[in-house]
């Protein structure tokens, strides 16, 4: 499996701005097959963002969840680990209704790997299953790719 380094769209002095759009999208597990799954930007895993010391993130979390047995479905984003202001930290009733979105600001104050996911009440488990969970790391170095073993 491979994970594939989300560049930052804006980047300012010591914050960047990164894109990710939540939607259904065909996704290839096994070769030669593809499966429907619940994505960030159409992957599974979602992108794997990698931010260096000294900078802060936004990130933009579009909304265009739709399914044809589950419908239109609302999303929250939680940052494992990360601390956060009570505003971005996606708990579980601070909804991004169906084509809206939310920006969340990450101060990146401490180092190591995170995670993303959905954690809308009461649908954190079948959004993750479904695949609404990606990484997150905070380093000192930025590289583009990680191989999993």
């Amino acid at each position: 499996m491979l994970f594939r380094s989300l560049a930052p769209e804006r980047v300012g002095a010591d914050l960047d701005g990164y894109t990710l759009t939540i939607s259904r999208s065909p996704v290839s597990i096994l070769p030669g097959l593809t499966t429907q799954a619940w994505t960030y930007n159409g992957s599974l895993p979602g992108p794997l963002i990698r931010q260096r010391k000294g900078r802060a993130s936004v990130v933009r979390f579009i909304n265009q969840l739709e399914d044809p047995l589950a419908g239109r479905i609302p999303t929250v984003i939680h940052l494992h680990g990360m601390a956060s202001l009570p505003q971005y930290d996606g708990y579980a009733e601070d909804l991004i209704p169906w084509n809206h979105y939310k920006d969340y600001y990450y101060p990146n104050n401490k180092g190591g790997p995170f995670w993303y996911h959905d954690h809308a009440i009461g649908q954190t488990s079948r959004n993750v299953y479904m695949g609404l969970a990606g990484l997150y790391i905070r380093s000192e170095e930025h590289t583009s790719e990680l191989q999993s073993p």
